[in-house]
């Protein structure tokens, strides 16, 4: 027995529970910089954790930490994550596959349509698109890791299962995707999905999870606890009730875990808000002061886990990823788009060896083909290189757009339209919508793309329209109003280059009649055909087109109407508009534009068929439908500032010329006007003013709040 006795006592040993301390980082949002403020003292006292953990942003944190990285690292890490590009879902426009520039910006709503077509509210204000790319980032060097036991620094990522309530603890797989659960916040981000479970943040249980920290070893706990007070709240708004709502729920399980810490860090941070993002610095700063005033407090703690036998090691950082040998490629999450064609998006090949840049920019690409709500790559380690698995929510095929608009041209119009993408056939898009207020309108748009970047595609608009027209005489007095009623329908074939171009061929045949308005006993016209053959050019290389600053748009149009049974007027006619933005500084482009508008060929009918070129995106010194002619042209140039985020200013002149092709002398011929605009890009729709103000002293006001471009201004005749 006696000689047994040292066997068991080792025995023994060998199973007591090993000394670890343990951080536990809080949720709070952009107040989670503080934690990092305050770590930055405790790596100064030779304070080292042995686990990590935490809730929300603290799980972002700890997660990086875990890593082997410092706290000024992570920090430096943390602020490269633009929060005002990370809210901003809205794909870039020079982006776009290019099938989709054909359409412009609409709709001060969106909401995705279930199979009955009944309206869907989205399941947060973000889906996290951009947060899920960015994550994926900062973790790929930790692709090797599937084990989180064996990272710098122990680690686990919590969440919550929507559909059970069950509290999810994360110890092993993709490091990126069990702290991304961690950040759904309900309500803000969409809920994660992966490993199918659908995950939120696991704060609304546990966000001060000092449980889980002791399962993973700990028997000592530091706490950073930085969650927003509930004395004296007094939330005035949705986002503010909302969280405070949040944080009585999360308060429950934060007071009876804080009697389970050995130190409890917790920096005043009164008057700082979960979203203030841009006071990153400053924040981290505040619980760096912190953690320095109460340097003996800190002193003390770890001069006691000394004594008891505790030993702190500075974790070794883990190595980066500076390439990625990729073997073999696969997605998940994808039921209508076939695999091969999202690996096609991305211009990904098996085999190949990437930056890890080149495969973040290559989800990118998918994202832009509006196929799918989020795409992120996971690496998963292979005997040789890795399996590159890239992961994607599909966005419904159904939505609605809901746009109200007013302008001082067609004064409120109430619009929707409805988005079918890929019902009908293959790489098709059918828009229906109508308008109703200053233009009454029916619409359909039908487009089967036969390719992705090069390809022809088939297109078929038919319309029906009510609007109201007005007549000038020579000094810019309205004189006549009318109501006119059109129909028709617009077939075409055409094909698109990728970024250089979109030419379309297409046929026309149109109805039209008007009914006078004012005065009195103006004659109503007899229905007039209106057909014939045409062809469009269009180039776009824009940043944004509302508001643009960068980049180049370019859309010619040529028309023949010859046949006089099929037309009340035969004709041939050519229209063509070009602008380019030239960035100067940062703040300042310079815009020059041309437009032009003639007729070709000898028919009788070229001089009365007459085109409107004035309003307020055209020739600014005359109103929409003032002074039509048979010939213009006319060009423009001005200054383009953006002096704060969104808010735009331009100013500048422009010169008409109305005698004809024969006449392009700069003289006597020229007719200028003077103006300056103002714009605001919201992210419910643009508003602008502009005052124009003619060489014969005539001025014109131009107003308008909302999406005003015509939804199908491409697809008309």
């Amino acid at each position: 027995m006696l000689a047994a006795l040292p066997a068991i006592l080792l025995l023994s040993i060998a199973t007591l529970p090993g000394k670890g301390l343990g951080y536990v980082f809080s949720g709070g949002g952009a107040r989670g910089f503080a934690q990092l403020g305050m770590i930055k003292v405790l790596e100064e006292e030779g304070i080292y954790p042995d686990h990590v953990m935490g809730s929300s942003v603290g799980s972002v944190l700890g997660g990086l930490y875990a890593l082997g990285y410092t706290a000024a690292e992570v920090e430096s890490l943390m602020v490269t994550l633009d929060m005002a590009d990370i809210i901003n879902e809205n794909q870039a426009r020079p982006d776009l596959h290019p099938g989709a520039r054909r359409w412009p910006s609409y709709g001060n709503l969106r909401l995705a349509l279930s199979p009955k077509g009944m309206p869907r509210a989205p399941a947060g204000a973000i889906t996290g698109a951009k947060i899920d790319l960015g994550l994926a980032g900062l973790f790929m060097p930790a692709a090797a890791y599937r084990d989180f036991s064996r990272l710098p620094v122990n680690f686990a990522g919590l969440t919550i299962d929507m559909h059970t309530g069950e509290l999810v603890i994360h110890r092993e797989g993709s490091l990126a995707q069990a702290v991304r659960g961690a950040a759904s916040i309900p309500a803000v981000i969409s809920p994660f999905t992966y490993d199918g479970r659908t995950h939120i943040d696991g704060g609304l249980l546990q966000n001060l999870p000092v449980p889980q920290v002791i399962d993973l070893g700990a028997d000592k706990i530091l706490a950073l606890k930085i969650n927003t007070s509930m004395r004296g709240a007094d939330p005035k708004d949705l986002y503010s009730i909302l969280n405070h709502i949040i944080n009585i729920a999360m308060h429950t399980s934060i007071d009876a875990n804080v009697e389970l810490c050995d130190l409890i860090l917790e920096p005043d941070l009164t008057g700082i808000g979960n979203l203030a993002y841009p006071k990153a610095h400053a924040i981290t700063q505040i619980g760096e002061d912190y953690a320095r005033a109460n340097i003996d407090v800190i002193r003390a703690f770890r001069d006691s886990l000394l004594a008891e036998g505790y030993v702190f090691t500075k974790p070794e950082r883990i190595t980066e990823l500076t390439s990625v040998p990729v073997t073999e490629i696969v997605t998940r999450g994808n039921s209508r788009v076939l695999t091969d064609k999202i690996i096609t998006w991305s211009g990904l090949r098996e085999d190949t060896e990437y930056l890890p840049k080149e495969i973040l920019d290559a989800c990118s690409r998918v994202w832009n083909s509006q196929k799918f709500h989020t795409v992120y790559p996971v690496l998963e380690p292979l005997d040789s290189g890795y399996r590159l698995v890239l992961y994607v929510s599909e966005r419904e095929p159904r939505y609605l757009h809901i746009n109200t608009s007013y302008s001082s041209d067609e004064k409120f119009c109430l619009g929707a339209a409805a988005e079918f993408n890929d019902l009908i056939l293959p790489n098709s898009r059918l828009l229906g919508g109508f308008t109703l207020g200053g233009r009454n309108e029916l619409n359909l748009d039908f487009v089967k793309d036969f390719g992705d970047f090069h390809a022809p595609y088939l297109r078929l608009h038919p319309w029906l329209r009510q609007s109201r027209v007005y007549r000038y005489d020579a000094s810019g007095q309205r004189t006549a109003s009318l109501d006119s009623l059109e129909y028709g329908v617009v077939p075409g074939v055409g094909f698109f280059a990728d970024k250089l171009f979109s030419l379309e061929a297409f046929g026309y045949f149109s109805r039209a009649k008007t009914t006078g308005v004012v005065p009195d006993g103006l004659h109503d016209s007899t229905w007039q055909n209106d057909s014939g053959l045409g062809l469009k050019l269009y180039h776009e290389s824009l940043d944004t087109d509302v508001f643009p600053r960068s980049g180049a748009r370019f859309f010619a149009k040529a028309e023949l109407s010859p046949w006089p049974a099929l037309s009340a007027k035969n004709y041939t006619r050519l229209t063509a508009n070009l602008d380019v933005y030239a960035p100067l500084a940062k703040y300042v482009s310079l815009r020059v534009g041309f437009a032009y508008g003639s007729h070709y060929g000898s028919f009788a009918d070229n001089s009365t068929d007459l085109i409107n070129f004035g309003g307020s995106e055209g020739f600014s010194g005359y109103r929409k439908g003032q002074a039509p002619s048979a010939e213009y042209k006319y060009g423009t140039l001005s200054a383009v500032f953006e002096p704060l985020t969104n808010l735009f200013l331009e100013t500048g002149a422009q010169a008409l010329n109305t005698a004809g092709n024969a006449d392009w002398s700069l003289d006597n011929s020229l007719f200028f006007s003077y103006y300056a605009g103002l714009g605001y890009r919201s992210p419910v729709g643009p508003l602008g003013v502009k005052l124009a103000l003619r060489e014969d002293g005539k001025a014109n006001f131009f107003f308008h709040i909302g999406y005003t471009t015509d939804l199908f201004w491409f697809s008309r005749k």
